[in-house]
């Protein structure tokens, strides 16, 4: 974050009204603003934080032109001071214009610490250099960006699980805790339509881990734990109590089949009806919630107050996950999504350090939302020949509905899909209406391919027309490209958030 430290008036003609824009970005976050007004009084405001790894210079000059703008010609760094050089280019003669010319250049990321920005410019009616100062703090940063940290909350965005063959696919993930103490978790696996149907608690070792079997889990099969014995967590048995589990019914939930309670569907079929579908999200807690489903929905899972709050803030959770598919001798694998958690910056309003108004689960849980857009690349070429297959996973949920509907066709949900070859041109677009709220995507099944290799943008959004003007909302979104080679080998290459929560 920048803390603007107040300035003495700066000595400049009325005539070259300067504005400099000191951005610093992911380790330097909120801008700081110089307006020089008539009397020369410099007032200091926060600004836009940036999502990028740079810190950026923005100059405005009220009385440049935009046919005739300055350019950079130099920038030092050195110590706790930028100096930065601006002129006007040969053979320009300014002129005035209703609509000022910004210019930006880039600087090296800054440490965190105090600095003086000096610039010089062209004053507008003598040309002659002008010399305007903004001091500012650069700490650290209030960010949405995703990062490999530990967490008071993960994602496993996907999971695939064939409930009747062991050697076809099936999904791994372990959950990590770095404290010295055990931790108690709640673990809730959502259909693909986005709905939690199971729900429970285990307790992980201090400093430890334990592995788990999305296939064994929809089973009712998972690891026993205990608690501590010194009364931490007061509800606690040992060992844990179990929620009673119907395998069938999880199936039929899991697998796009008719529940069994309401005949409904509460997810989509894959390609192979014995295959489970859906995600996973891991919260730490204050206290176990015995044989009940309980889902951070529920009243006192998260509350506004987190001290009351079943959910905690603690952020210690690690952990990755593994696509394994026994008959293709194929396995890719990713570190789950951290979600981590600060009651100051996720979810709440009114304050100026950048965070956000969103958070992930949006009720009061605070903990940091995902981008809404991303970028990757393709591989479709080569020995990259088996194409590149997209996971995405957006937040929300669809459904449930009649089996025999299609449900695509009347989904609310579009998934927004953009290639461009290595030189940024475009390739092609779509856009995909689906209520699978986790989902492959097959690139040039989906979206067509007309180079070998290229970049991926992919959006997901929220559009609800039914009454008057439509509502169009951005949605949080996770995504990880896979790339095969000849089916001997797969890739999981990971993916870079665009645009994400942070407030401006």
């Amino acid at each position: 974050m920048i803390n603007p430290t107040p300035l003495k008036p700066l000595l400049l003609s009325p005539t070259h009204r300067f504005v400099a824009f000191v951005v610093a970005l992911c380790c330097c976050a909120i801008a700081v603003t110089a307006h020089l007004g008539q009397a020369g009084t410099l007032i200091l405001t926060p600004q836009t934080p940036s999502s990028r790894t740079e810190a950026r210079l923005f100059f405005q000059e009220t009385d440049w032109g935009n046919e005739c703008p300055p350019e950079v010609a130099t920038v030092v760094v050195s110590k706790n001071r930028v100096d930065v050089r601006l002129v006007l280019p040969a053979g320009c003669v300014p002129t005035l214009g209703d609509n000022p010319y910004s210019v930006a250049t880039y600087l090296p990321k800054l440490d965190p610490g105090s600095y003086l920005a000096v610039v010089e410019a062209p004053d507008f009616t003598t040309g002659q250099p002008e010399f305007s100062q903004l001091a500012f703090e650069v700490t650290d940063a209030v960010s949405c960006q995703p990062g490999h940290r530990p967490s008071a909350s993960l994602l496993l965005p996907y999971f695939e699980s064939d409930l009747d063959d062991s050697e076809g696919q099936k999904t791994l993930f372990a959950l990590g805790t770095v404290a010295n103490r055990p931790t108690l978790v709640h673990v809730v696996l959502w259909t693909n339509f986005g709905w939690p149907r199971l729900s429970f608690d285990t307790v992980l070792p201090p400093n430890g881990m334990k592995t788990f079997d999305t296939a064994s889990i929809l089973a009712g099969n998972w690891p026993d734990s205990s608690p501590p014995g010194d009364g931490t967590y007061p509800n606690c048995t040992s060992p844990l109590e179990r929620p009673t589990v119907d395998p069938a019914a999880l199936r039929a939930l899991f697998t796009g089949q008719p529940s069994l309670d309401d005949g409904l569907c509460y997810s989509a079929p894959s390609d192979n009806p014995n295959v489970a579908t859906g995600y996973v999200t891991v919260d730490v807690v204050r206290d176990c919630s015995g044989t009940e489903t309980v889902v951070p929905w529920d009243v006192g899972y998260f509350e506004e107050d987190t001290s009351a709050s079943l959910a905690t803030q603690d952020n210690v959770l690690w952990g990755d996950f593994y696509l394994v598919d026994s008959a293709q001798d194929l396995a890719e694998g990713e570190t789950l999504v951290s979600l981590y958690a600060d009651d100051t910056l996720y979810g709440v309003s009114g304050d100026t350090r950048g965070g956000s108004f969103l958070s992930f689960y949006r009720d009061h849980d605070h903990r940091m939302p995902l981008a809404h857009a991303s970028r990757a690349r393709f591989l479709d070429g080569g020995a990259f020949s088996a194409d590149t297959e997209v996971l995405v996973w957006f937040e929300g949920t669809s459904g449930p509905n009649e089996c025999d509907a299609p449900p695509d066709d009347f989904s609310f949900y579009f998934v927004g899909f953009e290639l461009f070859d290595e030189q940024g041109g475009p390739i092609a677009d779509e856009v995909i209406n689906t209520q699978q709220h986790v989902r492959r995507y097959l690139l040039g099944e989906n979206a067509p391919l007309t180079r070998p290799f290229g970049i991926l943008d992919v959006d997901t959004t929220y559009v609800n027309g039914v009454i008057g003007v439509p509502l169009i909302e951005k949605l949080q979104s996770w995504m990880l490209p896979i790339v095969r080679a000849q089916n001997r080998f797969g890739i999981a290459s990971g993916s870079m958030p665009l645009e994400d929560f942070c407030r401006p």
